[in-house]
């Protein structure tokens, strides 16, 4: 399989899992309200309630693309109905942000999938932000991911809520949260 098939494989475990666990499975809500705090592995400092690793993803993820991927970390968290994610990838090689566009687009297609996809770069570095809804079991969801890349240096933030102005401005602020320090491994 060539790379970038590789790469969309990781995004569609990596979205596919963090979508069907806010939808299906409650994840335990932190009582916590979001703080700002560093993912020291991750090279990003976020405002979000306090995370803890999914390692479940990690070893679909990492079991799936041994050869592709050289580290990667997935943490996630839940506070008053929103669903946080992060996820961090280095790669082999360079990584391919289109592809990882693609695979959250394709995760919901057949969910009724409306979304926008903007550039959207995080100071020097190249990003593309996705905000939409999607249907559920009859449950209307909001999504924010940015998407954010350097070299074989990949970052998912994302965040999945029920559909509400209130709801979509938490997500927004974790999102707009997001500081990266590629140059502090």
């Amino acid at each position: 399989m060539k790379r970038s098939g590789f790469l969309a494989v990781i995004f569609i475990l990596l979205s596919a899992v963090f979508i069907a666990s806010h939808a299906s499975v409650k994840i335990k809500e932190s009582k916590q309200a979001p703080v700002k705090q560093t993912l020291q592995d991750a090279y990003i400092t976020v405002t979000a309630p306090l995370f803890a690793r999914n390692e479940t993803n990690e070893q679909i993820a990492g079991e799936s693309l041994k050869k592709k991927i050289e580290f990667l970390r997935s943490y996630k968290s839940e506070y008053k109905k929103v669903s946080y994610f992060l996820a961090f990838c280095r790669y082999a090689k360079e990584a391919d942000m289109e592809q990882g566009v693609q695979s959250i687009v394709n995760t919901l297609k057949d969910d009724n999938f409306a979304y926008e996809i903007l550039d959207r770069n995080s100071g020097k570095l190249e990003g593309k932000y996705i905000e939409g809804s999607f249907e559920r079991n009859g449950v209307k969801y909001g999504i924010k991911e940015h998407l954010i890349k350097k070299d074989g240096l990949l970052w998912q933030v994302l965040a999945i809520y029920p559909y509400s102005e209130k709801n979509g401005k938490s997500a927004e602020n974790y999102i707009n949260s997001a500081e990266i320090n590629p140059d502090g491994k």
